[in-house]
């Protein structure tokens, strides 16, 4: 399949490989910045499988994938990080401590 390519063309195929299997063990194992709920492992294992095949459309749909399962899981830590800050300070709706 990548003899007689060019360079750049190998070097995209290795890397969507690469990236595609990063995102199949994320998929399988259920964990990114937080635990992922089933349907963000299902669609993680779907963007993988389409980084893996080659063609560029299966590439592109498969990094949309992937940014947006990245995208959601930051969300959500972020909002649970908030919320955690508002529960240590013992003050809800205070996010910090005020100083003494």
């Amino acid at each position: 399949m990548l003899m007689g390519s060019s360079l750049v063309k190998i070097i995209l195929a290795v890397a969507s490989a690469f990236f595609g299997i990063y995102a199949l063990g994320l998929g399988i194992g259920g964990w990114m910045r937080m635990g992922l709920s089933y349907p963000e492992r299902i669609l993680l294992i779907m963007a993988a499988l389409s980084l893996i095949m080659p063609g560029i459309y299966t590439d592109v749909a498969g990094i949309g994938i992937f940014g947006f399962v990245w995208l959601s899981n930051s969300v959500k830590n972020n909002i649970t990080s908030l919320y955690n800050a508002m529960a240590l300070s013992g003050k809800p709706g205070k996010i910090f401590f005020e100083p003494r």
